[in-house]
């Protein structure tokens, strides 16, 4: 029987040191790939045109500065891209440094997962995290943005640190910390409320004095956040960062097509199976146990907050990616608090069906569904695009640097002077009535832009584009005043435009 039982534990151990070593192996490939790679991969341009305005000490939330000349709209909070700001770059990748500060991020997220339970001194279940980490990094979703230039990383990392900051919640000085973990994950990105929203009735339900220390910790945060913001980055913070975005049109369908995105991963999948036999095992055992931490509300909240935003246009299935590490956070803690009973009876069981779906994951799971180099959207850097654009624009001997790339972001990391750093989001706002086009055809008008491109979306290069533009009332008057003040130039897989020359 002992004979057996060592056995048992050989080829477990075995399963998950495997598992680990290729979920690490997929983590590495992700890494030299993304790291290596010096454009644009997943809407990064629009971040680095923030990170070089900071760098350039501009008012990032000045209405004159996003809506207006060089309309450069920055739509999460700013302690992302301060952080990137401050840090040496790269010439040659300007995008590195903030890939560098979402790895870093990414492996303090993954180092959390040993922590949950730990005050109960559970040395057998140290298998448990390391099997977790290899299931985080098994997740398509989690690699694809673990290293690339956008805020989510960070904010996740500061959540995460607060919510398990207080599993035991001692001391004054451990409220505090936690209500500036929280309130660092939301000046980090403006959506990340699961973990103040759970740290704050988890404390409710356990000690109401706590609970008004942490609130008014936090809110003591977010009132200085707001005078240097304000004060020093611009008034527009709040159109900015929220009525932008919040009023764009939302679609249930939409929403529903990105919540089967996710339900179409196996290893997603697996984590909502394991979420519903603990949470139901833990409500049999002992009902209370949902308000003893604060993991299986961060777990709720983290999965509730993201529809809010889920099905408007641009929205993604990495929204996610909180309730993926919530998840984690309370399986890790649950397992181990229980760990005596659930271990023989469910946790071998389940551990069969998912060391089983881990390793289709692994063997079926195709490199494009998380290495962003390898995805559509990316062909363009392969294929040498922007050399070649720019060369072309320079073969039309412009005047200055302003040049307008109508219906692209991807070539901002490209030029000397970026302008228009999210197409797609401006025509959205002007053609639903969110912000005035007036001050880009005034600009037209003035013939300010050298060299307007358009891009495409047949163009051999593969250079995402938006083509045609959608079509609205503000995208009519911009067209308008286009073709009433510049003419073509050239004609092709890229339209390049200059300004039409007074008569005589």
């Amino acid at each position: 029987m002992k004979t057996r039982k060592k056995l048992s534990h050989i080829i477990l151990l075995i399963a998950m040191l495997a598992l680990l070593f290729l979920s690490l192996k997929r983590f590495q490939v992700v890494i030299t790939s993304h790291l290596r790679s010096s454009g644009d991969l997943k809407i990064e341009s629009i971040n680095l045109a923030t990170v070089r305005s900071l760098q350039q000490g501009k008012a990032i939330y000045d209405a004159g500065f996003f809506g207006d000349l060089p309309f450069i709209i920055t739509i999460y909070n700013p302690l992302y891209h301060f952080l990137t700001a401050i840090l040496p770059q790269s010439q040659q990748n300007p995008v590195l440094t903030g890939r560098i500060v979402s790895l870093a991020a990414s492996i303090l997220i993954l180092l959390l997962l040993l922590y949950p339970g730990w005050s109960l001194r559970a040395p057998k279940i140290w298998a448990l995290p390391i099997i977790t980490i290899a299931w985080v990094l098994l997740h398509p979703i989690f690699l694809e943005n673990a290293v690339y230039m956008h805020p989510d990383m960070l904010a996740i990392f500061f959540s995460a640190l607060a919510v398990v900051s207080l599993e035991t919640p001692r001391s004054n000085k451990r409220i505090a910390a936690a209500a500036l973990f929280a309130f660092l994950g939301f000046a980090t990105k403006q959506s990340q409320l699961p973990a103040t929203a759970s740290c704050l009735l988890y404390l409710f339900f356990s000690d109401r004095r706590k609970a008004v220390l942490f609130a008014s910790s936090w809110l003591l945060f977010f009132g200085g956040f707001l005078v240097f913001v304000l004060g020093f980055l611009g008034e527009g913070y709040w159109f900015s960062v929220f009525l932008s975005i919040l009023d764009h049109p939302s679609f249930l369908s939409l929403t529903l097509g990105r919540l089967v995105e996710l339900l179409r991963q196996p290893m997603f999948d697996m984590l909502l199976l394991a979420i519903c036999v603990t949470v139901a095992y833990a409500f049999v055992r002992k009902k209370s146990i949902a308000i003893q931490s604060p993991y299986l509300l961060y777990v709720e909240f983290a999965a509730i907050i993201p529809l809010i935003a889920l099905g408007k246009i641009g929205g993604e299935a990495s929204y996610y990616l909180e309730f993926i590490i919530a998840s984690m956070l309370w399986i890790v803690f649950i397992v181990r608090r229980f760990r005596n009973d659930l271990m023989p009876r469910y946790v071998i069981p389940f551990l069969i069906i998912f060391f089983s779906v881990a390793a289709l994951e692994v063997i079926s799971g195709k490199s494009s569904s998380y290495l962003l180099t390898e995805q559509p959207n990316a062909r363009y850097l392969r294929y040498k695009g922007p050399g070649v654009v720019l060369a072309e624009i320079e073969g039309l001997a412009p005047r200055d640097n302003h040049f307008l790339f109508i219906n692209t972001h991807v070539m901002l990391p490209f030029v000397r002077e970026p302008y228009f750093s999210d197409p797609y989001n401006y025509f959205l706002m002007w053609n639903f009535g969110i912000l005035d086009p007036k001050p880009m055809i005034r600009a037209i008008e003035r013939k300010f832009f050298s060299v307007i491109v358009y891009t495409t979306a047949e163009n051999p290069y593969a250079i995402p584009a938006m083509d045609p533009i959608p079509g609205g009332p503000g995208t009519n008057s911009v067209i308008k005043a286009i073709r009433e003040n510049y003419r073509l130039s050239k004609d092709g897989d890229f339209r390049y435009l200059i300004p039409i020359e007074p008569l005589g």
